[in-house]
């Protein structure tokens, strides 16, 4: 009897334990999460190295261009800044004003815009010190963070985006401007001459691979000049064939690298996907008319998912066409799933979705959709139209062929983007995501899971 009583002595106490080790952990946690804070977002005495203006600043303070900055506020109680904020393209003007409340030391500071309006107010102490997440436009992502210590305000970019490495620009040679597409259109049989030029702060070193990895030839790709700044290279080649010639130039500056894509679209070919890990795709413009048509080339795999999403238009799955597809997958707030003669939750593709193909046996397919935009013309590429996300996760793709930033993905109001990933047929990569890079972008034809929270 004893014994027993012991033991279940024992067993109460174990779940007491049980009980209180949580609780004593999440103290613990929540202790040590203060100090993290503390240590990560306090303004302190800045030390060398960091933007600090002692002095008053000439002219406005330029938060594209660093971090942060701290000012001493007793000399310099208010000072103009330069911030793009999540909402905008272009760089605006703010005033931030401060004052000292004599009754309790505590720090009064006001941000408004250049026409006066207020957008943030409130107060900071040495011991209230920070400001938390300060929104200078209507959608749901922080613009700023202001902290005080020791005399000294402190104010953060909450999306300050690192210079890029190097800047990699294509330019005619004939015409001596820029060509901003990263499609670009030429003809068959005729020899493609364009210039590269790539500055940065030191004199990169500038390299090009095709689609395929293949490097360019020096005959096709050569320096054409160079300075302590600037690489300028002369692109050579004739297209011969009727599709989309991928070139990715890299510019290595010490051990740092920059790349950008560029597509050249010989003939009425004006887009295309070419890699090992996806479906194949090919868009093509009609001659002298607003009709577009695209093939996708699946793989003879009937054992992948493979992603894909329209860049216009729709498609009926009730076709000649669709008799090899054992199965196609959509997501709204749930799975979807088509299969040919069974009652199924869609019988259409869509523009803007994204879907997973999976083949009945090992063998080629393709699929050929076409876009008339004279009797369609809400249809890209005349509108550029981004997916309407939903909380949760979606499953979707952008239209048209010119890529589209991620940061350009709309959300519900309150919400944010917290992950996006593009999917190959081998599936996701975890590590891979592109809601952390503000400059990511998303490409036609290819699938995109998007988890918005």
């Amino acid at each position: 009897m004893n014994k027993n009583k012991t033991k279940l002595n024992r067993e109460k106490l174990s779940l007491k334990t049980k009980q209180v080790i949580p609780k004593i952990y999440l103290g613990l946690l929540i202790v040590v999460a203060v100090i993290f804070l503390g240590v990560l977002y306090k303004a302190y005495t800045p030390t060398v190295g960091q933007a600090a203006y002692l002095t008053p600043p000439i002219g406005p303070v330029d938060f594209n261009l660093a971090p942060d900055h701290s000012f001493w506020i007793k000399d310099n109680p208010d000072w103009e800044i330069i911030l793009t904020t999540t909402a905008q393209d272009v760089s605006n003007e703010y005033l931030i004003s401060t004052e000292m409340v004599k009754e309790t030391g505590q720090i009064r500071y006001i941000i408004t815009d250049s026409s006066g309006v207020t957008l943030a107010q409130g107060l900071l102490s040495e011991e209230f010190f920070n400001s938390g997440e300060i929104y200078l436009d209507p959608d749901t992502i922080p613009d700023l963070r202001l902290t005080y210590s020791q005399g000294f305000l402190s104010i953060f970019n909450l999306n300050y985006v690192l210079p890029a490495v190097a800047k990699i620009t294509l330019i005619n040679p004939l015409t001596k401007t820029v060509i901003s597409n990263k499609i670009i259109p030429v003809a068959l049989n005729q020899e493609v001459y364009l210039w590269f030029n790539v500055t940065s702060n030191k004199a990169p070193a500038v390299t090009a691979v095709w689609k395929d990895g293949t490097n360019l030839t020096t005959n096709e790709f050569s320096t054409l000049s160079f300075g302590d700044n600037y690489t300028t290279m002369a692109l050579r080649f004739t297209p011969k064939e009727e599709t989309a010639y991928g070139i990715k130039v890299t510019a290595l500056v010490e051990d740092k690298i920059a790349q950008k894509n560029f597509i050249f679209g010989a003939g009425t070919v004006i887009y295309a996907l070419g890699e090992d890990n996806l479906p194949g795709l090919v868009m093509r413009k009609t001659e002298n008319k607003e009709e577009y048509n695209f093939t996708f080339n699946f793989k003879p795999n009937k054992d992948q998912k493979q992603p894909f999403s329209l860049p216009c238009g729709e498609f009926s799955l009730s076709g000649q066409q669709v008799h090899k597809i054992a199965t196609i997958y959509a997501y709204d707030q749930a799975v979807q799933q088509w299969k040919e003669n069974v009652p199924s939750e869609f019988d259409k593709l869509e523009w803007k979705k994204g879907y997973l193909l999976q083949l009945k046996a090992a063998e080629p397919f393709s699929l050929t959709v076409s876009c008339n935009m004279e009797s369609e013309p809400q249809l890209p590429p005349k509108v550029f139209g981004l997916p309407i996300l939903k909380a949760g996760w979606n499953l979707v793709g952008i239209t048209g062929y010119e890529p589209k930033l991620t940061k350009d993905l709309t959300v519900p109001s309150g919400k944010k983007i917290s992950y996006v990933f593009a999917i190959s047929n081998d599936g996701i990569n975890l590590q891979d995501n592109l809601a952390l890079d503000s400059q990511a972008e998303l490409e036609s034809g290819k699938a995109y899971w998007v988890l918005v929270e």
